[in-house]
């Protein structure tokens, strides 16, 4: 209180009843500090029915029923206050926070304006104009105005906390620190500037030093909710998620009221807990953990399908689907949810349903490259080749440089016939990915179909180099030595392929082949044989035995298994050319003619041809499954 509130107050003792005014007055003030605003009011109305005009009175009591949120009422003390001493300071800044709590922000400015005028060094005036400035967005002026307050007390810590807020809302985190520092220099028990200055290392990246401040500003203030709330921020940055879970539910705890700021924050907070489980392979643990933030958060769309995900890895089927379908419903926009259950689907081998999400997804999202990646790999799945190499490509125009989507182009490529195509996207794999094995086999595969069986040779020695248990390697280099004429090494590497993997009938067929050309007929029968048994549907190994028969001069036996291979193929060239000769052999010359002219139509066409790459009879045929899928 001033020098005029007191000379008029002991007029008022004087005249009136001296001990009455003062007491109440005082026991206001007191109620007032203590948020008792109602009791405050009361003694404020009895010391204002004994001397009524003491404006003093007036803007105590206006500050009461400003804290207590009777507006109204406290810009009429306020008003009442200044007409009876319009050059009191102090009044008009009341009279703006009152206006600036109501919203009028424009009122509010001119009575700041107007106590500056009135008291040019009232550090509250300029500090409650820079807040309303801030309010306004103005930060530039705000700044100004808190150097105005910092000048005029330099020892209130308020003034720099609220400077370096703005600063910080400025984007500049460096002068922000350094105001709070001034802050916790002028004030070390001053809780807010340890949080704000926590906020501001945040922004910076310096986790710890955040962490530390946020812990100083609990300690002095452990029942505010709100300290915990950006504690916990710290924590998940750092990724120490049970500390964000402990800090969240204790901010809860001391605000209840804040549950619909708190329950969301919550629900990603044991949705992370559940994603690190996940990754763990938990899954069991993840789902009841994603369980946990679907209680804080039952549209948590994002919960719903991870934890179906998880679900299914889990084994659950069923309620993984379930999962997905409540994701769906809740966010028909979010493409993640089709493209999980797209992918499971293609797990599955339900390619039509597996495309179908991901077309879906695509539709939501057409920059993501692994939409186009998976909805390729489905395509090629269904032999749909063309399909495949649009999305590959639609994928590596987004993601010019993955290793992944190079060597499956360079796939499909290669089984749609591009060697060319193959052995480019391949290339620029291996370039990615020195280490790929994969990449090296396929190409080998490629420059075997593209006839550059030494260049094939090469790869396939790294590939093997690289994983020395992979089958598949030894039979296509083997396929590449057959072709150069090696027979011996062929049969060696076609020996390797079949101990490793003695299930593969295209692998005892090309060593029959190559027995054949080491003139080993029994073994090479054995080998035919062997391959029909695997696989009874198996149409070349039928043709080449047929043809082995041929030219063992056991006519039956080869026409059976000729009719069989034309029956499992009838596009066969060879086993046509091959009956032919056996009909003839029988006598059946109109027959034989029938299959010849076959025979010619069908190598005009180009319906299908597969010749030996090596030289010498034109019989027996390289498998074409070389690039078995």
């Amino acid at each position: 209180m001033n020098d005029d509130f007191l000379r008029n107050l002991r007029l008022a003792v004087d005249r009136l009843v001296p001990s009455y005014v003062a007491a109440h007055n005082a026991r206001g003030n007191e109620l007032v500090d203590s948020s008792d605003y109602d009791a405050a009011i009361a003694e404020f109305n009895e010391a204002i029915r004994l001397t009524p005009l003491v404006a003093e009175l007036y803007s105590d009591r206006g500050r009461a029923y400003a804290a207590k949120g009777d507006i109204d009422r406290a810009l009429a003390d306020f008003d009442e206050a200044i007409r009876l001493r319009p050059q009191v300071a102090e009044f008009y800044s009341n009279r703006g926070a009152a206006r600036r709590q109501a919203g009028d922000a424009e009122g509010a400015m001119r009575d700041y304006d107007e106590t500056i005028r009135v008291d040019p060094d009232s550090a509250p005036a300029h500090f409650n104009r820079g807040n309303l400035l801030m309010d306004l967005e103005r930060l530039d002026e705000a700044v100004t105005a808190f150097d105005s307050a910092v000048r005029c007390n330099p020892d209130f810590a308020g003034s720099y906390i609220n400077r370096g807020v703005a600063q910080h809302l400025m984007g500049h985190p460096d002068a922000a620190i350094s105001d709070f520092d001034c802050a916790i220099s002028a004030d070390p028990s001053e809780a807010r500037a340890y949080l704000n200055r926590g906020r501001a290392y945040m922004d910076r990246g310096e986790y710890d030093l955040a962490l530390a401040d946020f812990d100083k500003a609990v300690e002095l203030q452990p029942g505010n909710a709100d300290f915990y709330l950006h504690r916990s921020m710290a924590y998940d940055r750092k990724g120490e998620i049970d500390r964000v879970i402990d800090d969240l539910n204790e901010g809860l705890r001391l605000d209840r009221a804040a549950k619909d700021e708190y329950h969301p924050l919550l629900a990603q907070a044991h949705r992370s807990r559940a994603n690190r489980l996940l990754k763990r392979e938990r899954y069991s643990r993840a789902v009841r953990e994603y369980g946990t933030a679907l209680k804080y958060d039952p549209n948590y769309a994002v919960a719903y399908q991870e934890r179906g995900y998880a679900r299914i890895r889990a084994g659950d089927d069923r309620r993984g689907l379930r999962d997905f379908e409540t994701a769906a419903r809740l966010d028909p926009r979010y493409y993640r949810t089709f493209h999980a259950r797209g992918f499971y689907y293609a797990g599955k081998g339900m390619i039509e349903e597996a495309i179908a999400d991901f077309d879906r997804a695509i539709s939501l999202e057409r920059n993501e490259a692994e939409l186009y990646e998976d909805r390729g790999t489905a395509h090629q799945i269904r032999d749909e080749l063309g399909k495949a190499i649009a999305d590959y490509t639609e994928a590596l125009r987004l993601k010019p440089d993955r290793a992944s989507l190079l060597f499956k182009r360079g796939v499909a490529y290669l089984y749609d016939g591009d060697n060319d195509g193959a052995i480019d996207d391949l290339s620029r794999a291996i370039e990615l990915e020195p280490q790929n094995m994969e990449a090296y086999h396929y190409r080998g595969s490629a420059y075997v179909r593209r006839g550059d069986n030494t260049l094939a040779i090469g790869d396939l020695d790294r590939a093997l180099e690289l994983d020395p248990e992979f089958a598949h390697s030894y039979y296509t280099r083997g396929l590449a030595y057959g072709n150069r004429g090696d027979q011996d090494k062929a049969l060696s590497d076609y020996d390797e392929a079949i101990r490793l993997n003695p299930e593969d009938e295209h692998y005892f067929n090309s060593r029959g082949i190559a027995h054949y050309f080491l003139d080993n007929f029994d073994a090479m029968m054995a080998d035919f044989g062997a391959a029909i048994k695997l696989n009874p549907r198996y149409a070349l190994a039928y043709a080449n035995r047929g043809e082995g028969h041929l030219d063992d001069g056991a006519y039956e036996q080869a026409m059976m298994d000729l009719n069989r291979a034309i029956s499992l193929d009838p596009a066969n060239v060879e086993a046509h050319r091959n009956r032919g000769k056996v009909r003839l052999k029988l006598g059946d010359s109109e027959g034989a003619n029938s299959d010849f002219q076959r025979a010619d139509r069908l190598e005009r066409s180009a319906e299908r041809i597969t010749r030996a790459p090596a030289a010498g009879r034109q019989g027996f045929r390289s498998s074409h499954c070389a690039l078995e899928r």
